[in-house]
């Protein structure tokens, strides 16, 4: 790895990621469906407006009010057992070069 630009990319890049995965982790654990779905709106919106690996652009940014939401509504909520299966793999081909193993 790269010291510089490629290294911070990379550094801000796991860190989107660890954040989604604890956003995700700590919805979960909400007991209170209404207040995780609103958890799920600030951080989303806080991650779009100020993470280095937000998808804005800069000018987006600076105009950014959040993302749009439809309102919460509590009888379009499903619940469901989420079952293991076994693991599988795929090429994604990519615009900018080789292809990379998707799992």
């Amino acid at each position: 790895m790269e010291l510089g630009t490629t290294t911070i990319d990379e550094l801000a890049l796991l860190d989107w990621k660890r954040e989604i995965f604890a956003l995700y982790d700590r919805v979960r654990d909400e007991d209170d469906p209404r207040t995780a779905w609103k958890r799920w709106r600030r951080t989303r919106d806080r991650l779009f407006s100020d993470h280095p690996q937000s998808p804005l652009t800069t000018r987006q940014r600076d105009d950014f009010g959040g993302l749009a939401y439809h309102r919460y509504d509590p009888g379009l909520r499903v619940e469901a057992d989420v079952v293991p299966t076994d693991a599988r793999t795929y090429d994604i081909e990519t615009s900018t070069g080789p292809a990379y193993t998707f799992r």
